[in-house]
């Protein structure tokens, strides 16, 4: 491929790392968004509906 072992291992981990934190960001959102704890992070809860620009999936 014509790209070194560290370049290639770089482009790996940042790959990795933007998987993982776009997986712990969607996880969030959707435990934000579940009704099965209404007692939970009330005032983030309330946040998190007023702001639904930064949601990633609604229900």
């Amino acid at each position: 491929m014509g790209i070194t072992y560290a370049l290639f291992m770089k482009i790996a981990a940042c790959g990795t790392w933007c998987g993982d934190f776009f997986t712990a960001w969607m996880i969030t959102d959707m435990m934000l968004q579940d009704n099965l704890y209404p007692n939970w992070a009330i005032g983030l809860r309330a946040f998190w509906y007023k702001h639904a620009n930064i949601r990633i999936m609604d229900h």
